[in-house]
């Protein structure tokens, strides 16, 4: 296992072929299916996080729970700290079966809290550091099996003194990834972490039906004051 824990080390790993990397907000050049890696230049020991975004997460989102009570933002701020991996540059792994470019910016765009246009990745949006972050993809026409077996070699790759740290070291994922596509999710304590999902109201129900007679329809009565017959 190489010491070398990059971004395009971990997709040639899987025997992909790696791209880029774009600095974090710029156009990603990959508008097909593929995995995607965001990643720091270098490993860092603390994650440096942003205590205003992650309160005004925290105040966008009244139902938000930590461990079942509403917290305080530093409270929230040191959960997301027990996650943090200090020899692992790589924070994030996704994919798609559509557009890397556009997956890539809808999660740059989503606000934390709301679940549109992309809510996976949110966490990222809490670092101080966004500035340094850079994207690295590959294209396949299998997004989510190079997915896992991304997620898989990162997981190999962390020491095990390191794993033994985290708050939950039974699943071992990239700082920003709440759950693999196998469906494996970090047990966080974070409760309702996006806002509810507002379903567009149904049409209110038919309380009248009114019978017209034949001559009444589709105006018929216009046609026959006409002297004209209706169509068939």
């Amino acid at each position: 296992m190489p010491d070398d824990r990059t971004a395009a080390t971990l997709i040639r790993e899987v025997g992909l072929l790696a791209d880029g990397p774009v600095p974090w907000g710029r156009s990603v050049r990959h508008g097909h299916p593929g995995a995607f890696v965001v990643e720091l230049p270098s490993p860092q020991a603390t994650p440096g996080l942003d205590l205003a975004i992650v309160g005004k997460w925290l105040e966008r989102v009244p139902d938000l729970r930590l461990d079942g009570t509403r917290p305080v933002s530093k409270e929230l701020v040191a959960r997301l700290g027990t996650f943090w991996l200090p020899s692992q540059p790589v924070l994030f792994v996704g994919s798609t079966p559509g557009s890397v470019a556009g997956r890539v910016a809808a999660i740059e765009k989503t606000v934390p809290g709301d679940r549109k246009p992309a809510s996976s990745g949110f966490w990222l949006h809490f670092l101080r550091s966004r500035a340094e972050l850079r994207v690295w993809w590959a294209a396949t026409d299998a997004p989510e099996e190079y997915e896992d077996a991304l997620l898989d070699a990162f997981a190999s790759g962390v020491p095990a003194a390191e794993r033994a740290t985290l708050a939950d070291a039974t699943i071992v994922l990239p700082w920003a990834v709440l759950r693999s596509p196998s469906g494996q999710r970090k047990a966080t304590g974070i409760a309702n972490p996006q806002l509810p999902e507002v379903k567009a109201p149904e049409p209110p129900p038919v309380t009248r039906i009114v019978d017209l007679p034949p001559a009444e329809a589709d105006g018929a009565r216009d046609e026959a004051k006409r002297g004209r017959r209706p169509a068939p």
